[in-house]
């Protein structure tokens, strides 16, 4: 049997910066996005807080290493919501975490929030939180490049997101048939303009 090729990149916390093994640096899903959609002044830093904590409360549960006692209060109803979906959706089975992929072909970088099986059919969830229930457009092109990322390893995969409310949890598919190409669209202009000097790679910071 053929072995199957895993593309694991290197990850610098600081900066948020994905490279290669060879160290180029390569920009993310969620950064061409958000960038070329000048979606980051939207963007609150309490709303990334509690979306860092409660996607690694949500980990941890899944991994059997949560300590119920040590959750922020500011997480524990997205939590709640989100055993709620897993106590309601017994079709769904996550299998694994919060694991990073980069493109060698298209090259770009991401991670994947969950990896499962929904009814037996191997597909990626991404998890959101929001305090009201909100589905944004882009998130079909994010979970399309995630798909992308692991094709290597699964081959096709259904594309779901959770999104987590403090008080509901709405779960919803995409099947957009163009969804990865129009992901590809906002890579090239991003490529384009990092190339031509309009804007600059991030770089990974220097440690004093």
């Amino acid at each position: 049997m053929k072995k199957v090729k895993i593309y694991e990149p290197d990850f610098e916390p600081k900066g948020h910066v994905y490279m290669t093994p060879d160290g180029t640096i390569i920009p993310s899903v969620t950064e061409i996005i958000k960038v070329e959609l000048n979606l980051y002044q939207f963007s609150g830093q309490n709303a990334a807080i509690r979306g860092e904590y409660t996607h690694k409360a949500c980990q941890l549960h899944d991994e059997g290493r949560l300590k119920v006692d040590s959750l922020d209060p500011i997480i524990e109803p997205f939590f709640a919501q989100y055993l709620k979906f897993l106590k309601e959706n017994t079709h769904v089975k996550i299998l694994q975490n919060e694991l990073k992929r980069y493109s060698p072909n298209y090259m770009y970088a991401g991670r994947a929030d969950k990896l499962a099986l929904v009814n037996d059919i191997p597909a990626l969830v991404d998890l959101k939180t929001c305090n009201i229930l909100k589905e944004e457009n882009w998130h079909k092109w994010q979970t399309a490049a995630y798909e992308e990322l692991f094709k290597n390893e699964r081959g096709p995969q259904d594309r779901y997101v959770l999104y987590l409310t403090p008080n509901k949890y709405f779960f919803t598919r995409h099947e957009g048939k163009r969804d990865f190409y129009e992901f590809l669209a906002l890579l090239a202009a991003h490529n384009i303009k990092l190339n031509n000097g309009y804007r600059k790679m991030k770089q990974p910071e220097i440690p004093d």
